[in-house]
């Protein structure tokens, strides 16, 4: 993928969770914000990308519980 204009290449850790709706609750209740998605990714789960607190971004993929 592309750098996004004004960004430095970089590595981007993606975790893997059991249900991405409820992990991006934490995220936001924890004080750190959703930068973008969920999206749904070939193989039916989704992902997302955010920031934590201190400003360093981080992937997660997980599946969603609440639409099975």
């Amino acid at each position: 993928m592309r750098s996004q204009d004004g960004q430095a290449p970089r590595w981007m850790y993606c975790i893997g969770v059991e249900d991405i709706d409820a992990a991006m609750e934490k995220i936001k209740a924890g004080g750190g914000q959703v930068l973008n998605g969920p999206h749904q990714i070939p193989g039916g789960e989704y992902s997302l990308h955010a920031r934590d607190p201190q400003g360093a971004a981080f992937g997660l993929v997980g599946p969603r519980i609440a639409q099975r």
